[in-house]
């Protein structure tokens, strides 16, 4: 039994260019402005799509937790109980 394919969609090659950098410390204006800039480069490259790290936009500085996890780390949960 063979596949059946829509012969009205064409094949189209998507060419991804997968950016790995670390975001403007706390700065979203200048991660803007970075996202600009390394897209424009990877557009010029022959890329269709960037894909960027999940939190590039968030300003955060790569490798900081600010607590969250710290447990995991080997700095141990603290409880308060009342």
């Amino acid at each position: 039994m063979s596949a059946k394919t829509n012969s009205t969609t064409p094949n189209k090659k998507v060419r991804v260019a997968v950016v790995q950098t670390g975001s403007v410390a706390f700065d979203l204006e200048g991660c803007l402005v970075k996202l600009e800039q390394l897209t424009k480069v990877a557009a010029g490259n022959g890329a269709n799509l960037c894909m960027f790290p999940e939190a590039f936009l968030s300003a955060y500085p790569r490798g900081s937790f600010f607590g969250a996890g710290n447990e995991y780390y080997g700095g141990g949960a603290e409880v308060t109980q009342s």
